[in-house]
Formats: C-alpha cells, sequence, structure tokens
C-alpha cells in the first residue's frame, strides 16, 4: 500500500516537474508547502 502510494507521488512530482509553469504551478507549489 505504501509502496504504490510512493510510485503515485513520484509519477505526480516527476509530472508537474516535467510540465511547463502554468496551471499545475499552483498545485504543485501549494502541495510542497503543505505539512
Amino acid at each position: 500500500m505504501k509502496l504504490t502510494f510512493l510510485i503515485l507521488l513520484t509519477l505526480a512530482v516527476s509530472f508537474c516537474s516535467a510540465s511547463d509553469p502554468s496551471q499545475l504551478q499552483d498545485f504543485c507549489v501549494a502541495d510542497n508547502q503543505s505539512p
């Protein structure tokens, strides 16, 4: 269960990092600053 979550989280971060800073930038920045 944790492995699946880590894989999905890694894919999400990679997707946010690879995409152009437009719509996903706000989500990624907010996600990184959340506790």
